[in-house]
């Protein structure tokens, strides 16, 4: 017979359903259970395979939240109990794991209020309401993943010198798996599929780096040395200027893409772009630009609405979704296919030099901005600002 206990399980997911059905069995068969399971869905929309008799609380995003908003929106919800966190690719290694997990954290629990426990190193971790209270939620500018746990780590580091014990334990590392690590009680599954789709977050991986660098090693945003003991240097979340540390990583991002990248001719003229919003556009349209990037900047100018070329969904677009949370703008974000986005009306259009000057006859705008070798004559268009680069020139129309 399973015995229920006075915890819950978190767990955040993002379209990796299969694992979570494993894991959703790999529960079910431990002898004991969470009184609860809380899953943030980021993805699709998750469906249960089965019903089980544990309770389980499927919360849908609106956009994919990534791992600490998604967490932090579980935490808020569970004030007042103890929470295992698991990623959906955890899987238990006995049916006793669960029982071996919680007994270590009540004997812990004796010794130290506030303590936290790793049960694999790869953000899956038992704490207490009263941990997270005096600690704090998990980051939200660190998006989708990765550094969240180091992230994590620095802060208890950081706290260490108080009066508060936060103690940090954890289940040690017993072998590596398809480069995933396995303690005596939880692995991962994801593996060698996992590393063939991560190029996909390889930019928000590297864009993490920068922000730990920002914000543990006073601001300077150079990821030489990034793993030395740079607690004391830390500010909190609440400090940091999500805009000016954007500003920065896009600079410098985009300065080491065009090493390798003979089209990209966006770094030059960032400044230029953020100069803009003096003019208070209210409604933008980006058209098959460099969106990785521009639509970032342009939410950077506060428009009302701001309309962004997508005729394949990917994660930068994600991104710009939890960019406009972080800047707490008000901007309504659109994601529009090039059929869609025609017939729209703006303040500003922005396309670039490989676009189809007809995509004006469908979309009408007072100002235009082109990026070109040399100026293009545009009936009811004249230039007021011409800006050179070493690659292509920026210019801004207005209309006549």
């Amino acid at each position: 017979m399973n015995i229920t206990e006075n915890f819950i399980i978190g767990i955040t997911t993002y379209n990796r359903y299969d694992y979570l059905d494993q894991l959703i069995d790999d529960i079910e068969r431990q002898t004991v259970w969470p009184k609860e399971i809380y899953i943030s869905d980021n993805g699709d929309g998750y469906k249960l395979k089965k019903q089980i008799n544990i309770p389980i609380n499927i919360i849908k995003n609106s956009y994919n939240f990534g791992t600490c908003r998604g967490t932090n929106q579980i935490l808020k919800l569970n004030k007042n109990n103890i929470i295992l966190l698991m990623c959906d690719d955890n899987y238990f290694i006995d049916k006793n794991s669960l029982q071996n997990i919680t007994n270590k954290f009540r004997d812990e629990k004796i010794k130290n209020l506030n303590h936290l426990i790793w049960v694999n190193h790869w953000a899956c971790f038992i704490a207490s309401s009263e941990w997270f209270n005096s600690v704090g939620y998990l980051d939200e500018h660190i998006w989708p993943c990765y550094n969240e746990d180091s992230d994590l780590v620095e802060r208890i580091r950081k706290l260490s010198s108080t009066n508060i014990t936060h103690n940090c334990t954890s289940y040690p590392s017993l072998r590596c798996i398809n480069n995933c690590e396995e303690t005596e009680v939880v692995g991962n599954r994801r593996g060698t599929g996992e590393i063939l789709i991560a190029p996909k977050y390889s930019d928000f991986k590297n864009r993490n780096y920068y922000y730990h660098n920002y914000k543990w090693k006073n601001k300077l945003v150079d990821t030489g040395n990034l793993h030395e003991n740079t607690h004391t240097y830390c500010v909190d979340q609440s400090e940091i200027d999500i805009k000016d540390f954007e500003i920065q990583y896009l600079k410098n991002k985009i300065k080491d893409l065009s090493f390798t990248n003979e089209y990209n001719w966006l770094n030059e003229f960032v400044d230029d772009i953020l100069e803009l919003k003096e003019f208070k556009f209210d409604s933008i349209i980006e058209y098959k630009t460099q969106r990785t990037y521009m639509s970032r900047l342009l939410l950077m100018l506060e428009p009302k609405r701001l309309i962004s070329y997508d005729d394949e969904f990917d994660l930068c677009h994600d991104y710009c979704y939890h960019f406009n949370y972080l800047l707490k703008n008000k901007t309504n974000l659109q994601l529009l296919n090039s059929k869609q986005i025609e017939n729209n009306e703006c303040d500003l259009l922005v396309i670039n030099y490989q676009c189809d000057l007809n995509i004006l006859n469908k979309i009408k705008s007072k100002f235009l901005i082109v990026f070109n070798d040399k100026d293009v004559n545009i009936d009811g268009f004249k230039i007021n600002k011409n800006i050179k680069g070493t690659r292509t020139n920026m210019f801004l129309y207005i209309k006549e």
